[in-house]
């Protein structure tokens, strides 16, 4: 009989990316994908004929409730920081569905804002590791992210045999399968200011350094969860770590930071960003050598012009202040813990003081120029071609 898996945020820009890898090198599960409407519900059928089953609905309807309780493995790969308690309801079913001595596995998303210091352009900042910073990690509290997260990290008390894993992506770069959301999240507020403003954003001249993650390199990440939790389920005594390391796969300290480029925040305006913009025809860039740079003193003004995108939206300030910070914080991460279990060595381009490092002889921005160039054509803003 084949494993039940339920995938909600399937439209996403991280769930689509995640479904598709998932079709493609496991047919043999089967996956349910949980969207919002019957338009998303057509359009996943029309991507992907025949090889999935869709279910319309949210959090609290109760066919979603019995998807979750029918499924031996769910990935919620929606955002977690509004939906605590459907989290926790979610959970709660999962958990009270295990009648058997068959383990179930949830594989939660969160976020690299749990670490975000203060917004201030400084380069000075901790890099955090996934294992061997994870009872910091685990102690954070009153920071985005840290309520859900201590849902997910607390649920092995519901039965011993709901096992927990929690992905935290920094910032998402690069072409998703999702016809919904190809783009990054972040982008079409990152360039509506720069847009507006007529010229690229830095804090304090731009020397934090922030963190990408690929999106299809996050995408595997997940889906060797998901392997790991198939083994485990043909064969239940299956719990050593690679080489006999002994390591936390799944459970309360399961903590799996994503990164695949690190980069300083003028680098990233200078080099990619604007360049990009140009190359592939902002209606908006104009002159010769196109929109210079503004440095500002704090992430107040940027976070006003994304706030007027967003008026009536609920939490649009909240949201707002929130992305702009992005613009001036640290994001130092290393993802130890999918290196360690999984192999995963391209979260990691090391150099050597094993960090993740932009360069441009490297050309590993190559991903970020596209997600430039797809949100201009999507978005309209591309002079024609």
């Amino acid at each position: 009989m084949a494993v039940q898996l339920l995938l909600l945020g399937a439209t996403g820009h991280i769930g689509g990316a995640v479904l598709d890898d998932l079709l493609t090198s496991h047919p043999e599960v089967k996956v349910i994908a949980q969207v919002r409407s019957e338009k998303d519900s057509a359009t996943l059928k029309a991507q992907y004929p025949s090889k999935l089953q869709t279910l319309v609905g949210s959090y609290n309807d109760a066919a979603l409730s019995a998807a979750v309780g029918a499924s031996s493995i769910v990935i919620n790969a929606g955002p977690d920081a509004t939906n605590e308690e459907n989290i926790r309801a979610l959970l709660t079913t999962l958990a009270g569905s295990i009648a058997t001595d068959k383990p179930k596995f949830y594989i939660g998303t969160t976020g690299a804002a749990l670490i975000w210091g203060s917004p201030d352009g400084n380069s000075e900042a901790r890099t955090w590791d996934d294992v061997a910073d994870i009872d910091d990690i685990l102690a954070l509290q009153n920071v985005t992210h840290a309520t859900s997260d201590h849902i997910v990290q607390s649920a092995n008390k519901l039965s011993p045999l709901l096992h927990t894993a929690l992905v935290s992506p920094t910032f998402v770069s690069g072409i998703s399968p999702s016809r919904k959301r190809p783009t990054p999240l972040i982008f079409p507020d990152w360039l509506h200011v720069i847009e507006t403003l007529g010229a690229g954003v830095t804090i304090n001249g731009g020397r934090n350094v922030t963190t990408f993650v690929e999106v299809k390199k996050l995408a595997r990440l997940y889906v060797h969860l998901v392997e790991d939790a198939l083994e485990r389920l043909s064969s239940p005594s299956s719990s050593a770590a690679p080489d006999g390391l002994f390591l936390e796969t799944w459970g309360p300290k399961a903590y799996y930071f994503a990164a695949s480029l690190e980069i300083p925040f003028h680098a990233l305006t200078a080099d990619i960003l604007l360049p990009a913009l140009k190359k592939h025809g902002a209606s908006y860039m104009t002159g010769e050598e196109g929109p210079k740079i503004t440095d500002l003193s704090s992430t107040k003004p940027a976070a006003e012009l994304i706030a007027k995108r967003h008026v009536g939206e609920p939490g649009a300030e909240i949201w707002s202040a929130h992305i702009a910070e992005g613009f001036g914080i640290n994001m130092r991460v290393r993802g130890s813990r999918a290196e360690k279990a999984f192999g995963l060595k391209g979260f990691r381009w090391v150099d050597g003081s094993d960090t993740i490092v932009f360069s441009k002889e490297a050309g590993n921005d190559a991903d970020l120029e596209e997600s430039v160039r797809v949100f201009l054509k999507l978005e309209g803003k591309a002079e024609p071609e």
